[in-house]
């Protein structure tokens, strides 16, 4: 709003124009941030901290962005974490087994995912060694 205001645009023009965006359903904060989580989950493989953290500075709605985890993350993260650790495991192949699983570890709760989650998922890998 404050950017079509600085544009020159009136006041009366942008809450028009905005309103009648609202009316066709271009905008819609709720189905934005699901759409936003699934993708997210989908294409980049993000965890629930890293989605909240990215629609919480878009400055939406906390119920909207707690509905898009929901929907997004149905049974929990841990499918989605281990489906991340597949395919970084795949390009992860230098270092002792343990420099991996650090690496691991890292890379997941950078990703978003929490460390409890992370820790269960890692005590199942070996990295190379057999248990």
């Amino acid at each position: 709003m404050q950017k079509l205001q600085r544009a020159g645009y009136s006041k009366v023009q942008v809450e028009n124009t905005i309103e009648r965006l609202r009316s066709l359903n271009y905008i819609d904060d709720k189905s934005f941030a699901i759409e936003f989580a699934r993708q997210a989950v989908v294409r980049k493989r993000w965890g629930p901290a890293r989605i909240e953290q990215s629609l919480l500075n878009r400055k939406l709605p906390t119920s909207y962005i707690t509905q898009a985890l929901n929907n997004a993350f149905p049974k929990g993260e841990d499918e989605t974490a281990r489906e991340a650790l597949a395919r970084f495991k795949k390009s992860d192949r230098r270092g002792t087994p343990l420099q991996k699983k650090a690496r691991a570890y890292r890379h997941l709760l950078g990703l978003g995912f929490s460390p409890s989650g992370i820790h269960d998922i890692l005590a199942d890998e070996t990295f190379g060694v057999e248990k």
